[in-house]
Order: C-alpha cells, then sequence, then structure tokens
C-alpha cells in the first residue's frame, strides 16, 4: 500500500521543493536588482549632494580671494583667478562666479561706472527698486554671453535672492535661494537655477549694515548654477542611464514645494509601479528631497519565468533536487555576504564623509592662511593671484588622490614626498627627509596617504611649516620585531620657535581619530606624540606583511 503511494509521495515532495527553490530564486534575483538599485541611487544622490558642497569649498575660496587682496579698478584679480579654475572645465553645473557689492541707493551711477571700467559695457542698472540698498552683479567670469547678460542686474530688488542674502549676512556662512529664473536664461534651454551667496568685507572699501544687529559687509560673492546642468554632470558619473533611472528633485523649504528637475520621461512612470528611493540634502541651508526610481520591467518577469523553469525541472527530475537546494543555499550565502558587504559599505561611507567634512574645515582654514602668507611675500597682484592659484590647485589634486585613487605598489619616500608637496607646495623643500627604500602595498599606501597628509596639514596649520623659523626633519628605517621579520619606524619631528604650545597636534579630535584608525586599528602598529624644549615629536611603528 505504501509503497504504491510511493509515486504519488515523491511527486509531491519533489514538487514541493522545486517551488521553494523556484521561490528562492525569485527572491534572491529581486532583492540583487534592489540592491543594485540602491547602490546606484545612492551614488546620484551623493554625487548631487557632494558637488553643491564642492562649489561651497570655492564659493569660499573666492570669499578668502576678495577678503585678502584689493582688487583693481578693472576686476583683473578676480578674473584672472576664475579664469585659472576652469570652471567649464572642472565644475560642472556652475555657470559663474561674480562679485556684488552693496550699494545705498542713490549711487547707482558709481556702479555703472564700475561695470564701464570692468567690461567696457554702457549699462544701467535694472529692475527699478524701492529698496535702501541696490545689489548688482558688477563682476561675473566666465565672461561669456549668457553672463553679461546679468551685469547691472540689482538681485537685492528681487524677494528670493534678497532673502538669501540676508540670511548669509545673518548667519555670516554661504546660504542659498529658493529656485529661480537666472537672468543668464537667453536661449531656448530654459532652466531653473538658484545662487549661493558668501558676505564678504574688503579692505579700504565703506562697510554697511543691512539691518540693525548685523555685521557690517561690503558686498557678496555668489555662485550661479542652472539646476539642470547640476543634475546632469550628477548623472553622467553614475550607471543611470544604463539601468533606465528616472529623477525627480523638490526643492521642500519652509513647508513649500517646488519641483527644480526632472528627467525626461519622468512623469510617464512616477506612478507606476517599481524600485523607488527617495531621500533629504542639504544644500546651503535648503532642503531638497531627490527621488530616484525604477520602473518595474521585463526583467521581473523573465525572472519569474525563470524560477517557474526552475520548479518545472525539478517536478521532472527528481536528481535536479541536489541542485536546486545547492542554488537555495548559494544564494542565501550571496544575500549574507551582499548584507556585510552593504553593512561594511555603510561604514566605510561614514568614514569617508566623516574624512570629507574634516579635509573641507581644513582646507578653509589653509585657504586663509595660505592667502594671508602669499599676500604678506608678494610685490604685485600677478605674483600673489599665480602663488595662490597654484597652492589651491595643488590643495585640489591632494583631495582628488586621496577620494578616488586605488594605489598598487608604492615607496613610501615617493608617498611622504608627494603628500608634503601637495601640502606645502614649495616649502616642501624645506624638509629634511632620510630613509631607504620601502616598498608598501595598497592596504599600507591608502593608510600612509591619509597619516601623513593629517600630519603635513596640522604642520602647516600649527607645527614646523606654520611660521618662518621653525622646522621639520622626518626619518624612517626597517627594524626588527620579535615576532615578526621586519617592521617600519619613522621618526617625525617638528621644531618650534618661541613660546611652546603643547597643544598642538594634540587634541582628540576627527584627525587623531583618523591616524589611529589607520595606524593602530588598520595596520596594528603604535603612534606616539610627545614634546620638548624644541617642539614637537611623532613616533610611528608598524609592522611590515613582507
Amino acid at each position: 500500500m505504501m509503497r504504491n503511494r510511493l509515486p504519488t509521495i515523491l511527486f509531491s515532495v519533489t514538487m514541493l521543493l522545486g517551488l521553494v527553490a523556484a521561490y528562492a530564486v525569485f527572491n534572491s534575483t529581486r532583492q540583487a536588482e534592489r540592491a543594485s538599485f540602491d547602490i546606484v541611487a545612492d551614488d546620484i544622490i551623493d554625487n548631487l549632494e557632494e558637488g553643491v558642497k564642492q562649489h561651497v569649498a570655492l564659493l569660499s575660496a573666492t570669499r578668502s580671494l576678495v577678503n585678502t587682496v584689493d582688487i583693481d579698478d578693472k576686476g583683473s584679480g578676480f578674473k584672472e583667478f576664475v579664469a585659472d579654475l576652469g570652471l567649464v572645465e572642472n565644475y560642472r553645473g556652475i555657470q559663474g562666479l561674480g562679485l556684488a557689492p552693496i550699494f545705498v541707493a542713490g549711487n547707482e551711477l558709481a556702479a555703472e561706472n564700475e561695470i564701464k571700467r570692468n567690461y567696457n559695457l554702457e549699462r544701467k542698472l535694472y529692475p527699478e527698486s524701492d529698496e535702501s540698498f541696490r545689489v548688482p552683479v558688477l563682476l561675473l567670469e566666465p565672461n561669456d554671453e549668457r553672463n553679461q547678460k546679468a551685469l547691472g542686474y540689482d538681485m537685492f530688488a528681487e524677494s528670493n535672492r534678497r532673502d538669501a542674502m540676508i540670511a548669509a549676512a545673518r548667519d555670516r556662512r554661504p546660504s542659498a535661494t529658493a529656485p529661480v529664473r537666472l537672468v543668464q536664461e537667453i536661449d531656448s534651454d530654459q532652466q531653473l537655477g538658484f545662487l549661493i551667496y558668501a558676505p564678504i568685507k574688503q579692505k579700504n572699501i565703506d562697510v554697511v549694515r543691512i539691518a540693525n544687529n548685523y555685521q557690517p559687509l561690503t558686498g557678496f560673492v555668489f555662485a550661479a548654477f542652472r539646476i539642470g546642468d547640476l543634475h546632469n554632470a550628477a548623472l553622467s558619473r553614475t550607471l543611470s542611464s544604463a539601468l533606465g533611472l528616472y529623477v525627480q528633485t523638490k526643492d521642500k523649504t519652509d513647508n513649500s514645494e517646488t519641483v527644480v528637475f526632472q528627467s525626461k520621461n519622468y512623469e510617464n512612470y512616477a506612478d507606476k509601479s517599481g524600485l523607488r528611493s527617495v531621500k533629504t540634502i542639504n544644500m546651503a541651508g535648503r532642503a531638497w528631497e531627490v527621488e530616484v526610481i525604477k520602473p518595474a520591467s521585463g526583467s521581473l518577469d523573465n525572472s519569474l519565468l525563470y524560477a517557474l523553469m526552475t520548479g518545472l525541472l525539478s517536478f521532472l527530475f527528481a536528481g535536479a533536487l541536489a541542485s536546486s537546494s545547492k542554488l537555495q543555499l548559494s544564494s542565501l550565502r550571496n544575500s549574507e555576504e551582499l548584507r556585510l558587504y552593504s553593512e561594511k559599505a555603510a561604514q566605510d561611507k561614514d568614514l569617508m564623509l566623516q574624512e570629507m567634512k574634516h579635509r573641507i574645515k581644513n582646507s578653509i582654514a589653509r585657504i586663509n592662511s595660505i592667502a594671508r602668507q602669499t599676500a604678506r611675500s608678494s610685490n604685485d597682484l600677478p605674483e600673489f593671484t599665480k602663488s595662490f592659484s597654484e597652492r589651491l590647485q595643488a590643495m585640489a589634486t591632494a583631495q582628488d588622490v586621496l577620494a578616488r585613487s586605488k594605489w598598487q605598489r608604492a615607496s613610501f619616500g615617493d608617498l611622504l614626498r608627494s603628500e608634503l608637496e601637495q601640502v606645502f607646495g614649495k616649502n616642501a623643500n624645506e624638509v629634511k627627509l632620510s630613509g631607504p627604500e620601502v616598498s608598501l602595498d595598497e592596504k599600507y599606501s591608502q593608510a600612509f596617504g591619509l597619516v601623513l597628509h593629517e600630519l603635513a596639514t596640522n604642520s602647516l596649520k600649527y607645527g614646523g611649516m606654520s611660521g618662518t623659523e621653525n622646522a621639520m626633519q622626518i626619518n624612517w628605517k626597517i627594524k626588527k620585531l620579535p615576532k615578526r621579520k621586519r617592521g617600519l619606524s619613522i621618526v617625525w619631528r617638528e621644531n618650534f620657535t618661541g613660546e611652546k604650545t603643547e597643544t598642538v597636534s594634540a587634541g582628540g579630535g576627527f584627525g587623531t581619530k583618523l591616524i589611529n584608525a589607520n595606524i593602530v586599528g588598520e595596520l596594528g602598529g603604535s603612534f606616539d606624540r610627545s614634546f620638548d624644549e624644541k617642539g614637537m615629536i611623532v613616533k610611528i611603528d608598524v609592522p611590515l606583511t613582507q
């Protein structure tokens, strides 16, 4: 009796296992598609947010230039600085960098004369305004047809621009406008835009207060953006087109909602089923909600077809049971690996964001220091502009190497010299270096790249390279270790003149945590910092893998 029912039992068991295997295939395929979508969607949003942060840092550098040096009566220093940046080639999405001084109403003729001197252009201020102040565009680079249209435009006369300028003056930091139509929109490719303002206080120019309780200032530097170009630049660095993704961005500040960007044909798929990711990002004080969607397509149908085929084969061939079980286990392992990878990626991303925030703060402080030192040592404006631009470009190159490079084996000496040159510029030759040839693999190269950059930056700000009479020397050697074949020992000495300050490089901030995370946590070494009558000594010891 039991034997007669065995075919039915085997049929039922095989069919059940086949259905389980089919579901596992379908589910794992769907999870993999979701994971791929999330990675690309996050890349799109991160590219958009980091692109604006990069432009804000650029605006801060411009403010440092304007506050540090006198702009001549033709704006030459400002024009040359912007030209050296190469906005069109290196900063996609930005329309231009400009300078807009504040004039008390009634002094329009002085502003118009400045436009005449700067661009040899007869231009009346516009539009008419009843405000107490006029903030016209007097310098805007690069000097193309679009930007020439904006010269003489009184930005204080328009409410959205005026609100952003008041916020920047109040908070003393860059502030973005609500979405506006830029004056530069003169052709058929019309886009919404926005501007970011940073307050300035130029030398030898009368200051004003746009409100009684605000700090005095002389005007604003600003960056103008076309929102469509900014999004297209962020999308071009991802696989959004290949995966069929669509993007919509809304400005949702102060309980209002404005659609500022939509991918072509977005509305055709907005209400359909599929994958969706929504995140809110801070754009210089304004909240932007970015939605990325992937409409349901034939790929899910194909996954279902594959699952049904798996079940059918399991139904027809009992021998496929072992293969289906192996596939299921493999899918589970892949899912677990994907989960672990996602967790590790999230941790790495958090560390990277912290590092980026820390570097941006260091960069702004360093730009101010370089601007002051370069101004003191320069004989004239062209010499200052050239030196300052070279140092600013060296900083940008160092940021790009540390954020994107994937080094293979590298010489420790070459890595050290490269980092010192990127941070100190020509002054790197003043550092005394001594040590043998040491070859580092990718892991060690990345760790030491971050550590050396952090120590060099700290030295430029506070230590051995912060003054004209200070000095540095760096020595390294190979030494034998009890339980390992060899190790790398580094002694970093910074000599200070004048009163010793033991707070130099001794804080417990993110920089110190970053050094310990790489030397102690990543490489299993030790990091020690001490002070003597001459200055500071940093000792680093790490075991070498070979």
